[in-house]
């Protein structure tokens, strides 16, 4: 039906966002943690 599509595109949607967003976090820890390793 129309509302499980609904349901799923807004899923699809909102766990692509979680992963940019981990993702942007990682960069940006590891961007952090360089000159402390080096």
């Amino acid at each position: 039906s129309e509302d499980k599509i609904k349901k799923f595109v807004s899923l699809v949607i909102s766990n692509s966002k979680n992963a940019v967003h981990q993702q942007f976090k990682n960069t940006h820890l590891e961007n952090e943690n360089k000159p402390l390793n080096e």
